[in-house]
């Protein structure tokens, strides 16, 4: 079985269970697929993506701007390093550190 249990992906992107479940119903993350037994698998890229999310609310951006930035990413073929550019211009802080 490859791809992650909701649990695993938890503990590796450093959120709460709840927090996925959160941006999955948000639209945020798109809904897994599922495993026979009706347990979430997830890619394991979705981590970096978890983590980004994570990042970039500590740096204040509010949740509808990093939908808009991921959907950037997504549409339009972009990096996430070109996305992340893209987010120094909203806030200049954001990757200093």
């Amino acid at each position: 079985m490859d791809g992650l249990t909701t649990g695993q992906l938890a503990k590796q992107a450093c959120v709460n269970v709840e927090t996925i479940r959160f941006y999955e119903r948000r639209g945020i993350l798109k809904q897994p697929r599922r495993r026979r037994s009706g347990y979430r698998q997830y890619d394991p890229g979705i981590v970096r993506v978890i983590r980004f999310i994570k990042r970039a609310q500590e740096l204040g951006f509010t949740l509808a701007e990093i939908e808009q930035l991921l959907q950037l990413s997504e549409n339009s073929g972009r990096r996430m390093a070109d996305v992340n550019s893209l987010a120094q211009v909203r806030h200049p802080t954001y990757g200093s550190q």
